[in-house]
């Protein structure tokens, strides 16, 4: 009779605390990864088949929403920004090493770090681009200095 007992609660107990896991999922907010509109997917899809080696293109497929949109949407923009602020600029690198490099907020918006190669060297930036959804052209992309 014992066993039937502690068997019984033991089955309440992992009952109520499953309701409870499933109450609490269900109260905190999980952020969904985020989705590029179907322009911005053309403009990222068609960037990713003009690379050259096979290779290449496949790395791009599994790089996250945010780092596509930073190479393929966001980049020419940049680098056409950073000409008129510095001279001698021929490279720009959008994101960094580590996984927080970029932000992709909605699909109308990707925060981030980048560098920035000019005639006297690399300097690192903060950066906002500014995407319209319907047609993926960057409408601002604004960089602010970080201190050296």
């Amino acid at each position: 009779m014992r066993s039937h007992i502690l068997s019984g609660a033991f089955f309440f107990a992992v009952t109520a605390l499953g309701y409870g896991i499933d109450a609490y999922a269900q109260k905190i907010d999980i952020p969904s990864p985020p989705v590029v509109s179907p322009a911005e997917r053309r403009v990222i899809d068609a960037g990713i088949s003009k690379l050259r080696l096979a290779g290449e293109r496949k790395i791009a497929r599994g790089w996250s929403p945010a780092k596509q949109v930073a190479e393929f949407i966001c980049h020419p923009a940049a680098l056409r920004a950073l000409k008129t602020k510095l001279n001698g600029v021929d490279r720009v690198f959008l994101g960094t090493d580590d996984q927080h490099g970029l932000d992709l907020q909605n699909d109308s918006k990707l925060l981030g770090q980048g560098q920035v190669r000019y005639e006297q060297g690399w300097r690192s930036f903060s950066f906002e681009c500014l995407i319209d959804p319907g047609t993926a052209k960057v409408t601002d992309f604004q960089a602010s200095w970080q201190d050296r």
